[in-house]
């Protein structure tokens, strides 16, 4: 088969998985859970919520390392669930950015999930602002 036709069938699988997932943002400190604020930019019936996390400034400063917890409440099965992380300053210049797989990959509706990561540090300074984003597309037979 040609390599463009190949190409066009995995960009059309790929696009028919991804289809209905959700994005949920919280922004805000190194907060825990009821406190972060949660604006939702997808249908409610796909939620994954951050029920808590950290960082913690490692190797001397030059890396940060971002862990915590994900559940999902959507009523649904989730796979492949991302979760973007970006740190800033109080001047609102980018400090790390980082993203890793919520694992178990496969949630059932209720389900928890863990992520831990590590990210090189862009620059030195406290951490004012975390943006965590999560990505989904929902479960397929498993």
């Amino acid at each position: 088969m040609r390599p463009q036709i190949l190409l066009a069938i995995a960009l059309l699988l790929t696009a028919a998985l991804l289809a209905g997932c959700g994005s949920h943002v919280a922004s805000g400190g190194p907060l825990m859970g009821g406190e972060m604020d949660f604006a939702e930019r997808a249908p409610g019936s796909l939620a994954v919520d951050v029920l808590d996390y950290n960082w913690a400034y490692v190797n001397n400063g030059a890396h940060i390392r971002i862990m915590g917890r994900a559940l999902n409440s959507s009523g649904e099965p989730l796979q492949a669930v991302v979760l973007n992380a970006a740190l800033y300053d109080d001047r609102g210049r980018l400090l790390a950015q980082g993203s890793s797989y919520i694992t178990p990959t496969y949630l059932k509706p209720g389900a928890m999930g863990e992520f831990e990561f590590i990210t090189a540090a862009r620059r030195e300074g406290r951490v004012a602002r975390t943006r965590l984003e999560t990505n989904c597309r929902t479960g397929l037979a498993q």
